[in-house]
Formats: structure tokens, C-alpha cells, sequence
């Protein structure tokens, strides 16, 4: 199962045309497939359609793209968000989309399976002994 979710400025209601970057990441939940990567692809082809031609004739487009860091604008996956929890493996990226997902995501597609992986987060947090 695959989930499309927005974070950032448009899942705090504060996304503004033309000058907000659109921070969005395919959470795959369950197996990953190899078509998962075309779907990322087709996703950020998608997003730099629309777009304006400036008065010194640049293309400006409308959905900003995420950060340079590369923690949103492509997949993630559910297995590190719920299971990589402190230590080591879990690194600044997944933590970074752990968080963002927890506080601020909306679904664009899979409702209940971005329901299924918040709950599954918390109950990590909440449930786990500590070490």
C-alpha cells in the first residue's frame, strides 16, 4: 500500500501559489515493489507541469520543490518510521519524516493506511519498554 501525503506548508494550512515549497513523500507501507520508484517520479514530474513564465521569460513554477536534503519529495517507508525509533539506525531523515508525519501530514491518497501508521508511531512510543 502506498500512501501520497503533504507536510510543511500545506499541512499546516499555510501553503502560499507560487511561493511555498510542497514537501510530499510516497509512504510505502508493506512491501516494496520496483513500479514504487516510477510512481516517486511520476509524482515530482507532476508537480513541475504547472507553472508561470516571468517577465524576463524564467518558468516559475507553482509547487516549489521540498529541501535539498532530500527528506521529503520522495518515498519513505512505514518499516523505519515505526520500527527505527532512537539508536543508531534511526537517522536525522527518518526522524525528521517520523515527526512531520506525526504532527503536521495530510493524505492525499490511503486514508486509512496513514491512519493505520500513525497509530502504529504512537503506539511505538507509548508502548515500548524503555532500554
Amino acid at each position: 500500500m502506498q500512501i501520497w501525503s503533504y507536510s510543511g506548508h500545506l499541512g499546516r494550512g499555510e501553503w502560499i501559489d507560487w511561493l511555498s515549497d510542497l514537501d510530499w513523500t510516497l509512504l510505502v507501507d508493506g512491501q516494496c515493489k520496483p513500479g514504487h520508484f516510477q510512481i516517486a517520479q511520476d509524482i515530482r514530474d507532476a508537480l513541475k507541469t504547472v507553472y508561470q513564465t516571468t517577465a524576463n521569460g524564467n518558468k516559475e513554477y507553482r509547487f516549489a520543490a521540498p529541501g535539498p536534503t532530500g527528506t521529503f519529495g520522495n518515498m519513505g517507508f512505514s518499516h523505519q518510521l515505526i520500527h527505527l525509533i532512537g539508536g543508531q539506525e534511526d537517522t536525522n531523515k527518518n526522524m525528521t519524516q517520523r515527526i512531520l508525519l506525526l504532527l503536521e501530514s495530510l493524505p492525499v491518497s490511503a486514508v486509512n493506511a496513514h491512519e493505520r501508521v500513525l497509530k502504529s508511531i504512537i503506539q511505538r512510543y507509548l508502548e515500548e519498554e524503555p532500554t
